[in-house]
């Protein structure tokens, strides 16, 4: 009785702290019972074109020999000797973003998320006459990938030294910057490197096991080894710091483990993700270096918060006849009914209670990124543009919004199933239309009306900060740019770049949603690949249905 009435005077205390902290916040939305339906705001798009283009971009990021069926014709071939210093073949692959380095950490990310793409709406793009650029985009990744894993114990990482690149302002067809060239091996590992290469292999094994069983056969075999080495020899690669400095390897690991179970099916990469559970917590965010939120969305779309469970979940937990509980969360007391859940769900591996853990910090990372709730950790412009930070925001908008849509269409799949964020429900037409709004403000729906990306729109960025779409084709004056050259005649141009980099989504304006179309200014005119990867998979749900 003691407890009960202990758990009745705290919930009670912990609500009327809860309302009296957000005085300025709509109180319709703390109210028990309230539903925040937020509908989509602003003019429609055409998504298949901007699918299209979203896919057309990593054509111009291509390094390497290009193929007869390349369609950014501006560009050509370009390093074609890398990796020879190390007699090892390192040509193909991508360039990440603006520079001409290929950092195999990015690229191997995007690739991961190219590969859900295509898992997840593999008949939108099918039906959007897509579905084999994307296996092209994603195949000139892990192409790359095969050739630069050389032993059960090394793979190549890096071609080019991004000090020098970065003095240097030149097309990648002119790169005469020294293509240097990193490894990992047992005595300098990379964990996080090689646990997403891992993932990316494992990942696109499921694209192609249809289309190409041997190959596919032959990445998820090549991950396994690559997981086995970021697994036994341990350590924080620094070869691609200041520019791509992991903050821990743990997250890589969960999320390779994860997509290994679901590409082959072995229970031991399921014990691996449930004997690990406690390496997975709460995030914010979504991007290369933070794989969390990512792994706790695929391994859990969804997660039964049964009442009459309360104690076996939580044994500090009290419940009182009239259901009313209070779980320490962070050390604070809070009313379960006000922690982030997910309501009338199933697991997503079915009946693997054990991947609860992950379920919850699903639920956690949706509440904190989406607005309006009590547990948001995360701005947004005034115009309505998650903002993280500066440098290539639009990652964190892209990334966040696709695994937000994988989880949507896991509830809507669920006979009702909401999100719980404190006091408000989210059912799945919810998320989904929070999702369109972050790509339609991309697309143009924003204070500046202005596309976020290349080529698409009336209004689109003309200065895109990439080397070889700021100067003049090779194609139409082959005559050699040189290092400092460029510097001088290109870079500080007022001018629109010569090339349209169609498709690229650059970084995006500031968290006053203001932006200067300028190349000099990296963090807004940037683009990369990983923006792009998950700007894919969202767009070909917006498709379905007419959306």
């Amino acid at each position: 009785m003691l407890c009960v009435q202990l758990c009745l005077n705290t919930a009670n205390a912990v609500k009327s702290q809860v309302l009296s902290s957000t005085e300025s916040a709509n109180l319709e939305l703390l109210f028990p019972g309230a539903v925040l339906l937020m509908q989509a705001q602003g003019r429609e798009f055409d998504y298949r074109e901007a699918l299209e283009k979203s896919l057309l971009f990593y054509e111009g990021q291509r390094s390497g020999k290009l193929p007869e069926t390349q369609r950014m014709n501006w560009r050509g071939d370009s390093a074609l000797v890398d990796g020879n210093a190390s007699q090892v073949d390192l040509r193909g692959g991508y360039y990440d973003a603006g520079d001409n380095v290929k950092y195999q950490f990015p690229m191997a990310f995007t690739t991961t998320l190219l590969s859900w793409s295509v898992m997840e709406y593999e008949s939108e793009l099918l039906l959007a006459n897509q579905l084999q650029h994307a296996h092209e985009s994603i195949r000139w990744a892990t192409d790359y990938f095969l050739k630069a894993v050389t032993s059960p114990t090394q793979i190549w990482v890096q071609v080019g030294d991004p000090h020098s690149d970065h003095e240097c302002w030149e097309r990648a067809e002119d790169m005469d910057t020294l293509r240097l060239t990193l490894q990992i091996n047992e005595t300098t590992p990379g964990t996080e490197v090689a646990a997403e290469t891992a993932a990316a292999m494992a990942a696109s094994s499921i694209v192609f096991r249809a289309s190409d069983p041997l190959y596919a056969e032959r990445l998820l075999g090549t991950a396994m080894t690559v997981f086995d080495f970021a697994d036994k020899y341990r350590g924080t690669y620094h070869g691609a710091c200041p520019f791509y400095c992991s903050s821990g390897y743990n997250d890589e690991l969960l999320w390779a483990a994860a997509w290994l179970y679901q590409a082959s099916n072995d229970t031991k990469f399921l014990k691996y993700v449930v004997d690990n559970s406690t390496l997975s917590h709460e995030v914010s965010e979504f991007s290369w270096d933070n794989k969390h939120a990512g792994t706790q969305i695929l391994l859990t779309k969804s997660e039964h918060h049964s009442k009459k469970k309360f104690s076996e979940r939580f044994p500090h937990t009290c419940v009182t006849s009239m259901m009313e509980s209070v779980v320490i969360e962070n050390g604070l007391l809070v009313p379960f009914t006000l922690l982030p859940h997910i309501l009338i769900q199933e697991l997503y591996l079915a009946g693997e209670t054990s991947l609860e853990p992950y379920a919850k910090h699903a639920a956690a990372f949706v509440c904190h990124v989406l607005p309006a709730n009590m547990w948001n950790k995360v701005s947004y412009t005034p115009g309505g543009l998650l903002y993280v930070r500066v440098g290539a925001n639009t990652q964190y908008v892209t990334g966040s919004s696709f695994i937000i849509v994988v989880l949507a269409d896991s509830l809507a799949n669920s006979n009702g199933a909401k999100l719980m964020c404190g006091n408000v429900s989210y059912a799945s037409q919810n998320l989904l239309a929070h999702s369109k709004n972050q790509v339609d403000y991309i697309l143009g729906s924003n204070p500046l009306n202005m596309s976020y990306m290349a080529g698409f729109g009336p209004k689109y960025p003309t200065q895109v900060h990439q080397r070889s779409a700021s100067i003049i084709s090779i194609h139409e004056s082959p005559l050699h740019v040189g290092c400092g050259q460029g510097f001088v005649d290109w870079f500080p141009s007022d001018n629109p770049n010569p090339n349209v980099l169609v498709g690229a989504i650059v970084g995006g304006p500031d968290i006053n949603d203001n932006f200067k179309d300028s190349r000099r200014d990296s963090s807004c005119t940037e683009p990369t690949t990983y923006i792009n990867s998950g700007f894919v998979g969202l767009l070909a749900r917006l498709l379905r249905d007419g959306t």
